[in-house]
């Protein structure tokens, strides 16, 4: 414990000390580090009174105020080397603020410098522009002028060859040279007409002979489409076959394939053979080319309407196909060929008929979605064709 004249000392002080902070709180940032400073000081002068006071055996202080003014000044201790450390702190942030102040600054001015630059490179710009543009207009100016030149030069030299040729073949050797064209031309009048007429003709062959290759190219396509399809429906005939089943139908269309593609081979070879009879005719004599062109041409006109014929067929051929793939494809599990489902009920009619034992289709234990009942009761799929 404090002696009582010390304990009113220190509040003095403090007092003292307060006021004194309320005082130069009030000034700038610099009045901070003098402030720390004086605070320092009148901590450690407080210990050293106390401290004084306990040498001088005042008669009020007990035996703990030596370990108290030891305590005491610990703390100053501690606060002063703490007050150190803030103030090289406050220190370094001025410093730190100065320097960012005066790079700001020089910032600043290398700003209003590169602006400056910029706007003289902007004016430099806009003057080359000008140069340019003129430079440009200059150019062309050159350039329509070269042209005249040129076109005068070229008048001149055709002036100086007339003047040339005349002085060599004189005034009528002049006018025999530029009459010979024409009159080499009326003698060989009628030798071009006759040439032109051929190249028409030849031409007009070509150009029938590549409507024969392109009605030719087409039926290859449709021979090729036949062919996909025959092997379709070998696919499906084996299907029906492994089910122990088959289509008298199926064969039908089968022989009418197989006909059709006979008689498609029948016009290929008539077409190579057009072909090489027309190339023919291309290269034979012109009277003898108009006879042989009359008849191929009629030859050419029976030809077309077999065949028209043989496309009328085919589209038939593909109606039937149509109705054969609607009549066996329906209601029966799907084949991994179409995708459809097989109903082969017709052939169940015809065994009927035929007195033969006919295969039902497996029953239903219950209907599911896409499935009816036919007439029988017998639980049947119904799928659409694509």
């Amino acid at each position: 414990k404090m002696a009582p004249q010390l304990r009113k000392k220190k509040s003095s002080g403090r007092e003292e000390r307060g006021g004194a902070k309320k005082a130069k709180a009030m000034q700038p940032g610099k009045d901070s580090m003098k402030r720390d400073s004086e605070h320092e000081s009148e901590e450690i002068q407080i210990v050293f009174d106390v401290a004084e006071a306990a040498n001088n055996g005042m008669p009020n202080v007990e035996e703990e105020t030596e370990a108290d003014v030891r305590v005491q000044l610990a703390e100053a201790l501690q606060r002063k080397i703490q007050l150190k450390k803030e103030l090289a702190l406050s220190n370094g942030l001025v410093d730190e603020m100065g320097r960012t102040r005066k790079e700001l600054c020089e910032a600043k001015e290398e700003l209003t410098t590169s602006k400056e630059q910029l706007k003289d490179t902007r004016d430099k710009m806009d003057e080359m522009k000008a140069l340019l543009t003129q430079t440009k207009d200059k150019l062309e100016e050159t350039e329509n002028e070269l042209t005249n030149k040129t076109k005068q030069l070229e008048k001149a030299n055709l002036e100086v060859r007339s003047a040339q040729r005349r002085a060599e073949y004189g005034e009528s050797g002049l006018a025999l040279m530029e009459l010979k064209p024409s009159i080499s031309g009326i003698h060989n009048a009628n030798l071009h007409e006759r040439v032109a007429e051929a190249n028409t003709e030849i031409y007009s062959l070509k150009t029938r002979l590549s409507e024969l290759l392109a009605k030719n190219e087409e039926l290859n396509v449709i021979g090729v489409r036949l062919k996909r399809e025959n092997e379709d429906w070998k696919k499906l005939k084996k299907d029906i076959e492994l089910r122990g089943r088959s289509s008298v139908k199926s064969e039908e269309l089968q022989s009418e394939v197989s006909r059709l593609r006979k008689e498609r081979n029948e016009w290929r070879d008539k077409a190579e053979h057009e072909s090489r009879k027309n190339k023919r005719l291309s290269d034979g004599d012109s009277n003898q080319l108009k006879k042989e062109k009359e008849t191929w041409q009629l030859d050419w006109a029976d030809e077309k309407k077999k065949n028209e014929r043989l496309e009328s067929k085919l589209k038939d051929l593909e109606k039937e196909l149509d109705k054969f793939r609607i009549m066996y494809m329906k209601n029966e599990r799907p084949s991994s060929l179409y995708g459809f489902k097989s109903d082969l009920s017709n052939y169940d009619e015809r065994k009927k008929k035929s007195g033969e034992a006919s295969v039902k289709p497996r029953e239903r234990s219950s209907t599911c979605s896409g499935a009816r009942k036919d007439e029988a009761g017998d639980i049947i799929r119904v799928h659409p064709i694509h």
